[in-house]
């Protein structure tokens, strides 16, 4: 007797073709099971790839924006540093994993600040306001180039540092320019935490552009000519005007 026959001859309901319904039901919910857990594992991929923190630094006492304030935001490995932008915003994408970041902030001028940020609590942008270290009673018109600090050849003769982070890619340089008109230095690249360091020499000059701005060229030994203009800041800062970093005096 064939398995899907009754004894008296009928057809068994219960025979191939629900046979076959429950095993097409079966695959169908397998696919639809594995569809939603990829769909559930690559959320969180995509969302927290958008994540990131921004915000303004502006001065406490009479709320003008600060551009070229030093921002450093330290998580997970290397710190990452930016410098503000004109209108004294910076915008740092965020660890997918970091339970919290410290957010610093630096400018010549102002206290410094510090402060432990939750990345799941950010809802908007991040009001960062500096004290400055003398606002008890009215500034007067702060001098663009401070005495003793006007850009010329003697000024630029020195030890200067510039530290730049974008991400997982950071460096620092450190450049010695000598009275004779040579420079001598070296930059360390990071990339994920691995360094490698390389060595640079060559010969410089400057030109007054105003009293606190001018022109510095830098003609290395490879062949490789760089020339940028400088802002003076005071006695140990300079902004590159045209790459927009800070470079500090290492005395």
């Amino acid at each position: 007797m064939p398995a899907s026959a009754s004894r008296d001859g009928k057809e068994d309901p219960k025979g191939p073709r629900s046979t076959q319904i429950i095993i097409a039901l079966i695959g169908f919910a397998a696919t639809a099971l594995v569809g939603y857990w990829q769909f559930v594992r690559a959320k969180p991929e995509i969302t927290s790839a958008k994540r990131q923190i921004t915000g303004r630094v502006v001065d406490s006492v009479n709320d003008h924006t600060l551009g070229h304030a030093k921002v450093m935001l330290e998580s997970e490995g290397l710190p990452s540093v930016q410098y503000t932008d004109s209108e004294g915003v910076f915008t740092f994408p965020l660890p997918p994993s970091a339970p919290y970041v410290r957010l610093k902030v630096e400018m010549a001028g102002y206290e410094s600040t510090d402060r432990r940020i939750d990345p799941a609590s950010l809802r908007e942008a991040q009001e960062i306001r500096l004290q400055p270290l003398q606002a008890s009673s009215p500034s007067p018109p702060v001098d663009p180039a401070p005495r003793g600090a006007e850009a010329s050849r003697d000024f630029i003769i020195g030890r200067w540092q510039v530290e730049q982070a974008n991400g997982q890619v950071s460096s620092g340089t450190i450049i010695d320019f000598q009275d004779d008109g040579t420079f001598t230095g070296s930059q360390t690249l990071f990339v994920n935490g691995l360094g490698q360091r390389q060595d640079m020499a060559g010969s410089w000059n400057v030109e007054k552009l105003s009293k606190n701005t001018f022109r510095l060229e830098a003609q290395y030994q490879s062949g490789q000519t760089q020339v940028a203009r400088f802002r003076v800041i005071d006695h140990n800062h300079i902004h590159n005007i045209d790459q927009n970093y800070i470079s500090v005096r290492l005395e």
